[in-house]
């Protein structure tokens, strides 16, 4: 990304405030913040990656199964805003190995403060006796550290509960849950399961004409029962027509701006909660993971519309220690997007160097005082904000022609503009 896509991510950035603070809507009933969840999957391989069968491809080809992809998924995820993914779950002991890792994500997720949950998949559990069976074993992880709560209790959430009739659900959970120790969140477009489950969503709005107006019925629908929790869902478009040929549909991205009017459309519902569709499903063209063809653009859109909807609730946007990016650091942080990772404690003056640094899960944002540049260093590279000059990296041992350099280290040109891995 050049400069002028700086400047031009900038001035988004500001109109999507002035917007919203034109409308200044609370985004949640009772004045809370809602939690960002993100549909999740776990289980590619190496060999699921396909160009004829996918409109998109990751930045890097991985296995769903290594805990390096989870761990920097966790912190991609984090950099931008979301609280939680919400693993495809498919039942224990699967063939594709989603259980086992589910299993490694709670370890992962406990580590970095991020959270996971299970998103039930009923296109997998066809029997009432194989979604019983399925959701007493997954009561195993509701204890775990990493796993999501909502409203003070384990949160589960379905995919098409009209796979069965109200009375069947009504039987599953007096098996499974009698003292309603559980918060079951359903999914679907029929909001009477609602006289059974604890909150409703749709896993996509992009089959509407205007996703808006659909978001709105949803919520209505769903405030009608009162005390039960409203999940708005946010996309970034669809194409599942390599996969489903004629009986897929391609909404396109837009750029981004799909994305930014679902957010827009999404928080006008006042929303308990809100759902991403999706982390990284790749076949159906929906995942919002870093791409190939777009780089960190949907992470950054992620980070600024999570931002702005703090903003408008009073709430300044924090790391896992209570701490904030601010000002040049701020800026920065929101260009390199994952490769600065999240804040782990508030900018601060060393009196030592006479810089103020501020250290990151990925490494460490420094204002230097010898030359008023802004940097941030993963400690083999760094990239440094150089005004006119745009964003450029180099190595640490090497310095820009407009850097001070009191040790004489070697000058390089450097690559300017944002790296290629976040470049949209």
């Amino acid at each position: 990304m050049v400069r002028a896509d700086v400047k031009k991510w900038f001035l988004i950035l500001v109109l999507e405030l002035v917007v919203l603070a034109r409308v200044a809507m609370p985004a949640q009933a009772d004045g809370t913040v809602a939690p960002v969840l993100a549909v999740y999957y776990a289980w590619y391989t190496q060999g699921s990656w396909n160009a004829h069968t996918m409109p998109y491809l990751p930045v890097s080809l991985y296995n769903s199964s290594s805990s390096r992809v989870m761990q920097e998924q966790i912190r991609e995820a984090q950099s931008a805003g979301i609280d939680a993914f919400e693993v495809d779950w498919i039942g224990p002991h699967d063939s594709a190995g989603v259980d086992r890792n589910l299993r490694k994500l709670l370890v992962l997720a406990a580590q970095d403060h991020f959270h996971i949950t299970a998103y039930v998949d009923l296109n997998f559990l066809k029997t009432p006796q194989a979604v019983t069976d399925a959701l007493m074993y997954l009561a195993r992880y509701y204890s775990d550290p990493g796993w999501f709560h909502f409203r003070g209790k384990p949160f589960v959430a379905f995919y098409h509960v009209a796979s069965f009739p109200l009375a069947t659900w009504r039987d599953i959970f007096a098996k499974v849950d009698p003292s309603h120790a559980v918060f079951w969140m359903g999914e679907g477009v029929d909001y009477s399961y609602l006289q059974i489950f604890d909150g409703m969503h749709p896993f996509s709005i992009a089959w509407a004409a205007h996703p808006g107006r659909q978001l709105a019925k949803f919520a209505a629908w769903t405030r009608a029962y009162p005390g039960k929790a409203w999940m708005a869902t946010v996309m970034p478009g669809n194409n599942d027509t390599l996969l489903r040929g004629a009986q897929g549909f391609i909404v396109r991205r837009d750029q981004g701006n799909y994305y930014l009017r679902t957010w827009r459309d999404a928080l006008a519902t006042k929303p308990d909660l809100i759902n991403i569709t999706s982390w990284n499903e790749w076949f159906e063209g929906t995942q919002i993971e870093p791409g190939q063809t777009y780089g960190n653009l949907y992470l950054k859109l992620t980070r600024q519309e999570r931002d702005v909807y703090d903003a408008m609730m009073g709430v300044t946007p924090t790391g896992v220690n209570g701490c904030r990016f601010v000002l040049g650091f701020h800026t920065l942080a929101l260009a390199l997007g994952s490769l600065a990772g999240y804040c782990l404690e508030n900018e601060h003056f060393s009196p030592v160097s006479g810089n103020s640094l501020q250290q990151t899960s990925a490494g460490l944002f420094v204002w230097r005082k010898d030359d008023n540049w802004t940097a941030f260093t993963d400690g083999y590279r760094t990239w440094v904000n150089g005004g006119i000059h745009g964003i450029c990296e180099r190595l640490n041992t090497q310095r820009l022609p407009w850097e001070a350099n009191p040790r004489g280290l070697p000058v390089v040109p450097g690559v300017c503009g944002l790296h290629a891995g976040t470049a949209s």
